[in-house]
């Protein structure tokens, strides 16, 4: 392998170039050079066209061409190769292998002398050298297309097979082209024999050797048809002109287009009969000819186009216009015969293809075409459908528009909302989109001079079970496909979508539930700026016309949209919210119904139903419904005045239940007056509090009791029991509106104190504690600051010391006591009273959109001080209800071991998918008893529910009784059968959580050791496994477990397993069989062996308990951090 930083190239690096003469020689004084000559110079000048430059630009052009000659090549001995200053030679990267040789290929003896000529001109060109090399590949001729000239091919298929292949791929053949438009004149330079020019390091030539008539050569340069020959010119040319990418060109492979200004700038000159475009475009030549002769390469003279309006270039041209459709793809297209065969219409459909962007309706006019191409049995038959199709997509390829590039510079000067208002639409990018109950289609179009300009067709067919959608899911889903179609064209910029639905605003701003699938398209066009416009449906009959196609079977342009979008939405790590989604509290108690001076009666009885009554707290507070709201309505909202604004006599049973509206006027408000005294929510609310109780219970006639310990969620500083309802005084001036903040006065007293096991400590206190504070001794505090005054409590002069050491980093100041801070920090008030803490975390927190612990605590911190502000902001963001439901974090349930009392009360079932065996079986259907390990099993064709309660009846219940409880996955094959069961035999089937394997761990454990013993016995005839089937359930069964320590068998019937040697040697087990003569006699014997099995099972359950209970400790056991 070759070493990777030998490959590095070096920068191209050219010295800066003088100004081109404005007077430039006449084309009549040309002066011949070594290798342009007149004759030269006139067939490069003949491709441009005929009054398209003046003959001072011709004269300039050839002025670039004479100064840098040496930049073109017209025959083999003229090439240049990539120089060795800025290329290191391209080393083979291959695995070990052994030298292969080749079988030679003959040679026609009538051009046997053209390829000997061939061979010595390549090997005086250097392409070629002598080889003394172990390796022979062949070397074979074949005829140019459309001419007698002879090409030399190279077979490199041994090589390749032992090349690593890089992974490197030329530019996207549309986006290649796209980057070309929009340009008033063009170049293209072919490079000379391109991969000839690129040298091969020594190392790696003899791999290439081949067998020849004038011996083995082997070749000096990259071989044509190798792996990595592609990548590695791409990345040598690409290399080369680098710094006029995208500006002023580009490169596919070997052919190098060279791009102009974008404008004529009105036709001016810089001198006379030399325009300023040709001129730049001259500047931008010149400097890629000298690029050409740094680099070491050459262009071909014979395939170079030195100016011209109109490039064609990969398949397409290019203009200033736009985008057309090759004049010789249209010309074959249109001149198609009638075809005669499945053959021939799929050739017809794949060359027609390649314009399908510019054709409108392209998928609906082929459809007839599409359908032929099935496969049946009929004969084929071209019928007038077919003609109809074949005629009108003729009639299109001819009359295809013009595409224009989408210009991002105006595009991106449109935004959702502008500071100004916008005089006009123009550079505007928009997407029409229609859709029916076939399929989508959509027109990309940027908006120019007022009018909309295509640039790219697109539509696309639904499948059987999106074809079944309604029809406003038909839209939203339309809209989705086509912006997942063009994410790459329309991602940054601001866009408008033209559709014919006016309901798809609505559905985009309220979807419906959070797991339905239109929440998840509404998830996925979050990512993009764009507003919706409704088109009426006369005016979107482009997009309408592109929707309309039917399905076929053999669409190739239809993928998994649900997959992409579960891939996207797993792999992002960011998806946009909505700007005002709120889940917030109200305090209802704080409206009077009655007051309606406030708001009239219907205003008022939309803001009730906006409120929905939740689980009620120690304040009364309601929760308002998610919604999502149109920011310019928000905005437009009229504010009301209050004229009065009182009571707490508001009875919240009033509130009406179902009733759906999508906005209110008091909702911006309602989101400002939350009333904080009167408001806990769930933030502060404590999930586990332990709740005692006894409870009698009955047992054998004796009654006695037991503490029963529940748990329930309560708040921290709730009410005690019998203290009256909080309450709050507002004082209100007349011309207050609602939103502004409230004079209050709390009156709240007689709370509990905030349990000790609900509490947060942090990392930041020493050894775990919490910094000790309490009401009494924040009033010594401020009683000694103010009034110097220290209580009679500190009665020794060490205690009077410690407390005078306390107070001096307080001070009293506007009758309040604050906090002195080092570094020339503001002091920070001090915050005493613990409910007005819990408001201001409150506050910080939810006012400030939700931020994380440490924001909210540095948002406090800067301005109060209180002990413990950390653990108390740490307590509160930890359990915040908002925040834990858009928090990625999901808690883990632990593993506990499974244990069991009896055997044959469950079995745990599962398909194994299997290669296909004998007799067309694809399936093991397997169930397994948990306590003992016992196994069934059965190969199976399909695996459907007939098939699975089949089994589960034969093999099971007719086996062993009834069994109370099945476990299965969500699999479709087990929901059937679990209802074909409950309803015939009343069993229980407990379904797994779905993509959790652990929950049916004990069946998805037992694959292995099946599949693997059966698999096994079957040698290199893995296909007979089902042969083999019933030998591994048997190995399986009488197979001592580590987990009981003892075989299913035993466990199940009391007595070991005979074996052959058993029999053989007449083990203890066979002794004295003889003498059982009588049913009593062998009912007395089993008595006896089912005895000692059962104390024996209770042992294997224990040691199957433990066994599991380690496995638990194992998964969950942290490694230790120290090694003593």
């Amino acid at each position: 392998m070759p070493d990777p930083a030998g490959q590095v190239f070096k920068p191209v690096i050219i010295p800066t170039l003088p100004p081109l003469s404005l007077d430039p020689p006449l084309l009549a004084n040309f002066v011949p050079t070594g290798r342009l000559t007149r004759e030269r110079l006139d067939s490069i000048l003949q491709t441009v066209p005929a009054d398209f430059l003046t003959p001072r630009e011709i004269d300039l052009l050839a002025e670039v061409l004479r100064n840098w000659n040496q930049a073109l090549a017209f025959e083999d001995a003229e090439r240049g190769t990539f120089s060795d200053k800025y290329y290191p030679d391209y080393e083979l990267p291959v695995i070990e292998h052994t030298p292969w040789v080749q079988e030679p290929i003959r040679i026609p003896k009538a051009i046997e002398e053209t390829v000997r000529n061939m061979l010595k001109t390549q090997v005086a060109a250097k392409k070629y050298e002598p080889s003394t090399a172990s390796y022979r590949s062949r070397l074979f001729a074949v005829s140019k297309k459309g001419s007698d000239k002879i090409r030399l091919i190279q077979d490199v298929q041994e090589l390749n097979k032992v090349t690593v292949r890089d992974a490197g791929l030329p530019p996207r053949l549309d986006d290649f082209a796209e980057g070309f438009v929009g340009r008033v004149i063009y170049g293209l330079a072919d490079l000379f024999a391109g991969y000839d020019s690129r040298r091969m390091a020594i190392k790696s030539r003899p791999m290439t050797t081949f067998s020849c008539m004038i011996g083995p050569l082997q070749s000096c340069a990259l071989p044509q048809g190798a792996t990595n020959s592609v990548p590695e010119f791409q990345r040598c040319s690409t290399h080369a002109i680098v710094e006029e990418i995208p500006n002023n060109g580009n490169v596919f492979i070997d052919d190098v287009g060279i791009m102009g200004p974008a404008d004529w700038y009105d036709q001016r000159e810089v001198a006379p009969q030399i325009r300023q475009a040709v001129y730049e475009y001259a500047t931008v030549l010149d400097r890629f000819l000298v690029r050409f002769i740094t680099a070491g390469i050459t262009a071909s003279g014979k395939k170079m186009v030195l100016a011209t309006p109109k490039l064609n270039i990969v398949g397409t041209i290019v203009s200033h216009k736009g985008w057309h459709l090759e004049h010789g793809l249209a010309s074959k297209i249109v001149k198609w015969p009638r075809p005669t065969s499945v053959t021939d219409v799929r050739s017809f459909l794949g060359t027609a293809g390649v314009g399908r962007k510019w054709i409108k309706n392209f998928a609906l006019i082929a459809k007839p075409l599409t359908l032929l191409t099935r496969m049946t049995d009929s004969e084929f038959f071209f019928d007038d459908g077919a003609v109809d199709a074949m005629e009108a997509l003729k009639d299109r390829v001819s009359a295809a528009p013009v595409l224009v590039k989408i210009d991002y510079t105006t595009a991106k000067r449109h935004s959702r909302i502008d500071v100004l208002p916008r005089a006009s639409d123009d550079g505007l990018v928009v997407v029409a989109v229609d859709s029916c109950t076939n399929g989508a289609g959509w027109i990309l179009q940027q908006i120019s001079n007022r009018e909309k300009r295509p640039a790219l067709f697109g539509s696309v067919t639904f499948n059987e079970v999106e074809s079944r959608y309604s029809q406003p899911k038909c839209e939203l889903y339309g809209v989705f496909r086509a912006v997942k179609d063009l994410r790459h064209r329309i991602w940054g910029i601001h866009f408008r979508i033209d559709a014919d639905a006016k309901f798809l605003t609505e559905m985009i701003k309220n979807p419906d539930l959070p797991n339905a699938p239109m929440t998840r398209w509404v998830s996925y066009l979050s990512l993009f700026d764009f507003t919706i416009n409704h088109v009426p449906a006369l005016s979107h009959k482009a997009a309408d016309g592109l929707s309309r196609r039917k399905r076929s079977p053999d669409d190739s342009d239809d993928e998994d949209a649900e997959k992409y979008l579960d891939s996207f939405v797993n792999k992002s790590t960011y998806v946009r919210a909505s700007l005002s989604v709120f889940i917030n509290s109200v305090s209802i108690r704080a409206l009077n119904r009655g007051a309606s001076p406030i708001v009239d009666n219907k205003f008022f009885s939309n803001l009730l139903i906006e409120l929905r009554q939740m689980p009620p707290t120690p304040y009364g507070s309601y929760s308002t419904r998610s919604i999502v709201e149109d920011l310019p309505v928000f905005g437009s909202s009229p504010s009301r005045r209050i004229e009065q604004y009182d009571g707490t006599n508001f009875d919240p049973s009033g509130i009406e239940q179902g009733n759906e509206i999508q906005g209110s006027l008091l909702r911006r408000s309602l989101l400002r007056t939350v009333d904080t005294f009167g408001y806990i929510g769930r933030e502060f609310e404590h999930r586990r509090v332990q709740d005692p109780e006894l409870v009698e219970c009955s047992l054998g006639g004796e009654v006695f009791s037991l503490e029963l310990i529940t748990y329930r969620r309560a708040y921290i500083s709730e009410l005690r029991e019998g203290e009256p309802v909080p309450t709050t005084t507002f004082q209100l001036s007349a011309n207050r509106r609602i939103g502004d903040p409230l004079t209050r006065t709390d009156n709240r007293t007689g709370y509990h104190d905030v349990p000790a096991d609900a509490t947060v400590t942090c990392a930041t206190h020493t050894f775990g504690k919490k910094d000790f504070e309490s009401p009494e001794l924040w009033a010594e505090i401020y009683k000694y600051l103010s009034e110097d005054v220290i209580s009679e409590s500190y009665d020794t002069a060490e205690k009077r010391r410690k407390f005078v050491g306390k107070t001096k980093q307080f001070f009293v100041h506007d009758v309040r006591l604050w906090k002195h801070e080092k570094g020339g920090r503001p002091p920070r008030l001090v915050v005493t009273d613990i409910p007005r803490r819990q408001e201001l975390i409150a506050q910080a927190h939810n006012e400030a959109g939700h931020r994380g612990r440490d924001g909210t605590y540095k948002t406090l911190a800067e301005r109060f001080y209180w002990p413990n502000l950390y653990d108390d902001v740490a307590y509160f963001v930890r359990s915040c209800n908002i925040c834990q439901l858009r928090s990625k974090a999901r808690p883990i349930v632990a593993f506990s071991p499974t244990w069991s009392t009896a055997i044959l009360r469950v079995f745990c079932l599962d398909t194994i998918h299997m290669e296909t065996g004998y007799g067309g079986k694809n399936y093991i259907l397997q169930g397994i008893e948990p306590s003992i390990g016992w196994p069934e099993a059965r190969a199976a064709a399909k695996n459907d529910s007939e098939t699975w309660a089949r089994f589960m009846y034969e093999d099971i219940i007719c086996r062993f009784g009834h069994i109370p409880v099945f476990v299965v996955d969500g699999g479709k094959e087990f929901l059937g059968a679990a209802d074909i069961l409950y309803k015939q035999y009343g069993i229980t089937v407990i379904i797994s959580s779905p993509y959790h394997p652990q929950g049916n761990g004990i069946a998805e454990r037992g694959h292995q050791t099946l599949v693997n013993s059966v698999m096994r016995a079957c040698g290199k005839d893995s296909n007979k496994w089902p042969l083999y089937l019933h030998a591994g359930l048997c190995a399986m069964r009488i197979t001592t477990s580590r987990v009981t320590g003892y075989p299913p068998y035993y466990l199940l019937y009391g007595r070991y397993p005979f074996f052959a040697f058993d029999m053989a040697d007449r083990t203890w087990d066979t002794l004295d069989w003889d003498t059982v003569r009588t049913t009593e006699e062998l009912i007395a014997v089993r008595i006896q062996q089912l005895l000692r099995r059962d104390r024996k099972l209770v042992l294997a359950l224990e040691h199957q308990k433990a066994a599991r209970q380690r496995a638990v400790d194992d998964f969950t056991r942290t490694p230790a951090k120290y090694l003593l």
